[in-house]
């Protein structure tokens, strides 16, 4: 190569001494996960918990679905399950603090990674807190209580390994007829005995691929990166090349064949190519990015940092990581939960640039003010407003490590204890995003035939799409275009058809979906057995409000009216049962 990358210090200076890296590090992670941070609970969090649960009990992983009524033994492609095996184990031995401490821990590998990865390059503290920041922003949104916080730490470990095995892979580019000669510009870069690192990948992807699906988009994008890098390498050698060719296209077999080693093997890759062609719309995380509304703020920010980091900066711009920005870029437009990605590659990839942007600006700075720095008043000034927010962080942070708050406005927490008070159970058809919820409370029953629910948050995994139809032509109403991808053999639009499927026994809805509540409402067949602000019960009008039915619940046991539903309970806010209430009440 021509030009060979910057050395990270030069080789006699003196190690910089702790506090002089301690403290700004501790400053830059602090900041960037308390903006990041949330603690509420997530729709899937008791299905991850259950599952993991029963995988720990049973000894065996289960393999086709479990907790419904209307489908059984369909496969289950579990593509989260180390995941849910760690939040159940963490769950029951630590509690609460052990979820939120783990998550916490999560992103301190994240921001810890890039700060690593941005420091080796030169990139000063402010720049690295600035876009830290504005990449915690973006990532906040995603960052729930769910296996998605496993696969942006395993990215962040993968985009670090990279970056370290091929630092310094930037030069001038050669003329495409110079490419095929024997001649190389350069047969021995400072940086090649770094590839040996590249053998970490394929350890992190077995373990990535058992953890999350997300393991996916890291596959795709660690052999984009590494083909790009084999194209750079020819540019550069041409012919020449061909063994450090051979190595990383090595690199590139073994981290495609770990991802192999998982309980369904390839079976697991092509089931989720047949799946992300057809990425749900009902599903918010598949929507394009809402960039026109007030919460696209952050991202807009960010993106402006990118732009003028890279228009002014004096460094070299990599190809390779221009091609992946915009890559993450597009999908993260296109799929609001890919904005991560790109995100966490600003956050390791955009501080040095806009160190070297910034610094023209500064050095005029300095030549206007004759070399005068700023008064110790300044100084304490500012660096007493940088203390006070952190405070603030603090304060925001130290709460949402110690709860769960399950809000009584968004969870049936009411509804899910009359059933259990009133010991109503059976096959319950569960609106969407209550029904794992719902799975974790009906498993505390002792009975040995618990309540089931139709589906759940685990949608293609373990459901046809034929079924999911059934019953999101229930919940959601008359699909739309662009609004709904119902499956080609999926019967007529039909409504009413949950009603009767798999002869269900009670319906547990939110109020919210209105053409849920139209449809039952219209129908003879279903009383209503409870209702508050939030939620209704029903029932079968045979089964319980037939005085000649041994399960006749008479009206002046049903619960109906406008109770409002306000504040939180701890996660997981099981109901308790009749039976505890009457021994807590004895003397």
């Amino acid at each position: 190569m021509s030009e060979s990358a910057p050395a990270d210090r030069p080789s006699n200076a003196p190690a910089p001494r702790p506090r002089h890296w301690l403290w700004p590090t501790f400053a830059v992670l602090f900041a960037a996960v308390g903006v990041m941070t949330s603690n509420g609970a997530d729709p899937d969090l008791w299905g991850h918990y259950q599952y993991g649960k029963e995988a720990l009990r049973d000894g065996e992983l289960a393999t086709t679905t479990t907790w419904s009524y209307a489908v059984e033994g369909h496969p289950w492609v579990n593509h989260e399950n180390l995941a849910e095996i760690a939040t159940a184990w963490t769950a029951d031995r630590f509690g609460i603090p052990g979820l939120t401490i783990g998550k916490l821990l999560l992103a301190i590998v994240i921001f810890g990674c890039a700060i690593w990865s941005c420091r080796r390059r030169g990139a000063g503290w402010a720049t690295i807190g600035l876009v830290a920041i504005l990449a915690a922003d973006n990532i906040r949104f995603h960052w729930q209580f769910r296996p998605h916080a496993w696969t942006y730490a395993y990215f962040a470990v993968m985009v670090l390994i990279l970056g370290e095995a091929f630092a310094g892979w930037q030069g001038v580019a050669r003329r495409w007829r110079e490419m095929f000669s024997l001649q190389s510009v350069d047969p021995d870069p400072p940086s090649l005995p770094r590839l040996r690192l590249l053998w970490l990948l394929p350890p992190l992807m077995f373990a990535w691929t058992n953890t999350h699906g997300g393991f996916a988009a890291g596959l795709a994008i660690a052999c984009s990166y590494l083909g790009m890098r084999m194209l750079q390498g020819w540019n550069w050698w041409g012919r020449a090349s061909i063994p450090r060719q051979l190595r990383i296209g090595m690199m590139i077999a073994a981290t495609i064949l770990a991802s192999l080693m998982n309980p369904y093997g390839p079976g697991l890759h092509l089931w989720m190519l047949d799946t992300l062609g057809a990425a749900p719309p009902e599903i918010g995380d598949w929507a394009p990015l809402p960039i026109w509304t007030r919460q696209a703020t952050g991202f807009w920010l960010l993106i402006a940092v990118v732009g003028f980091s890279l228009l002014r900066t004096s460094r070299r711009r990599d190809p390779v990581q221009l091609c992946l920005l915009a890559l993450t870029l597009w999908q993260g437009l296109s799929h609001c939960r890919h904005i991560c990605f790109f995100a966490i590659f600003c956050a390791f990839w955009m501080p040095a640039h806009l160190q070297s942007a910034i610094e023209p600006i500064r050095n005029s700075w300095r030549a206007t003010l004759q070399g005068r720095e700023p008064s110790p008043v300044i100084r304490r000034v500012l660096g007493g407003v940088f203390v006070l927010w952190l405070g603030m962080l603090a304060l925001r942070l130290g709460p949402q490590l110690s709860t769960i708050p399950v809000e009584r406005s968004e969870y049936p927490v009411s509804a899910m204890q009359f059933l259990r008070q009133h010991d109503l159970r059976g096959r319950t058809m569960v609106t969407f995003n209550w029904a794992q919820y719902a799975i974790a409370c009906f498993a505390q029953d002792s009975t040995d035939e618990p309540s089931r629910v139709a589906i759940d948050g685990r949608l293609n995994t373990c459901y046809p799409r034929p079924v999911l139809d059934i019953y999101l032509d229930f919940l959601l109403g008359e699909p739309q275009p662009g609004a709904r991808l119902r499956a080609r053999d999926s019967a007529p639009y039909d409504p009413t058809r949950a009603l009767t499927y798999q002869e269900p026994d009670l319906f547990l809805l939110d109020r919210g979906q209105q053409p849920a509540i139209r449809t039952i409402m219209a129908s003879p067949e279903w009383v209503l057995l409870y209702q508050d602000s939030l939620a209704q019960v029903w029932g079968r009008r045979d089964r319980y409000d037939d005085p000649a039915s041994p399960d006749y619940f008479p009206p002046q046991r049903r619960s109906i009216g406008e109770m409002p539903q306000v504040g939180a309970v701890a996660w997981p806010a099981f109901p308790k049962s009749p039976r505890a209430a009457v021994v807590a009440s004895r003397p």
